[in-house]
């Protein structure tokens, strides 16, 4: 793509008010009728988080990374949508996207969209701004567009949370997880969901084996609510955008015990050697019996000084 090195393409997309503008703003959620209760706030929106299987699955979001030893894995969380449901909810939040820019990395040579957004508690004073930047793939605009718009949203979700405190997302975030793998009585529904979610993988082709390696399980059995979650944040997360492949490994994943150097034997099948029998040495045995501890019952001191003398 023809585009310049360096940081370029800034364009304030909302700009606050003037100074009485503000003013009006935090007068008026400061007004006794209007102040929040967070309590109300939170049950406000579990009923809306949880208004449909649906919105409860879009609630969770995840993103691939690499764990220790390279293999992929899945980190698991809320999402933009139930940022969207916690802003409405918890109200008297001023929120702009304040800038957006593209930048070449340094590193990878690669071009990225960056956004900035700035998320203000009216009612307690509390202002938090996120940056975030996701990388363009392919030429064009539309590409460009909509990683500009992924983000957005990513800072917008970042700023939100960091506004919220954590315990109240925590609860709206736990009620719609639930509403999202409860599909029926005990394991039962969750096992019913986890064979659905594999099979739109596998229309995508993700296959079976894939899946039980990133959950590092021997069958579908083994997985429950919580893989079940991952999958629904995987599945979410390509739909902003997010590959697929870069979830799911390509080959088991091989833990550390059982990596094993090749001719390696292990512990249990190390055997000793079988001790040859030597002949015996008169020589040897004649040492051996000078260097018996003498306690003086036997032989009387001067003999046993003679002894060693003898050696010398």
């Amino acid at each position: 793509m023809n585009r310049p090195s360096r940081v370029t393409g800034t364009a304030v997309v909302a700009q606050s008010g003037g100074r009485s503008d503000v003013d009006i703003q935090v007068m008026t959620a400061r007004l006794p009728e209007n102040r929040r209760d967070p309590d109300e706030a939170t049950q406000f929106a579990i009923e809306n988080a949880t208004s449909d299987e649906g919105t409860a699955q879009a609630c969770a979001y995840s993103l691939p990374k690499k764990d220790k030893d390279g293999n992929p894995i899945a980190i698991t969380g809320p999402s933009v949508r139930l940022a969207e449901i916690m802003a409405m909810c918890w109200s008297n939040l001023r929120i702009a996207p304040e800038e957006e820019w593209v930048e070449q990395s340094q590193r990878d040579r690669a071009w990225y969209a960056c956004a900035r957004v700035a998320v203000w508690d009216l009612e307690n004073n509390t202002a938090m701004k996120m940056s975030s930047k996701r990388r363009i793939y392919g030429s064009g605009q539309d590409a460009e567009a909509m990683a500009s718009q992924n983000a957005v949203a990513v800072a917008f979700r970042n700023a939100v949370f960091k506004v919220i405190p954590k315990i109240y997302v925590d609860r709206v975030y736990a009620a719609a997880m639930n509403k999202a793998t409860a599909g029926g009585k005990g394991h039962k529904g969750v096992q019913a969901r986890l064979h659905d979610a594999i099979q739109e993988l596998a229309k995508k082709g993700i296959v079976l084996e894939r899946v039980l390696w990133l959950f590092r399980a021997e069958s579908v059995e083994d997985l429950g609510p919580t893989e079940l979650e991952t999958l629904f944040g995987i599945w979410q997360a390509h739909n902003n955008g997010e590959s697929l492949e870069s979830f799911f490994p390509t080959e088991k994943p091989v833990a550390e015990d059982e990596v094993a150097e090749e001719g390696e034997l292990a512990p249990t099948e190390v055997k000793a050697e079988p001790e040859s029998k030597a002949e015996p040495d008169p020589k040897a045995e004649a040492v051996a019996e000078t260097e018996q501890p003498d306690l003086g019952l036997d032989n009387p001191p001067e003999k046993k000084s003679a002894k060693k003398r003898g050696r010398k």
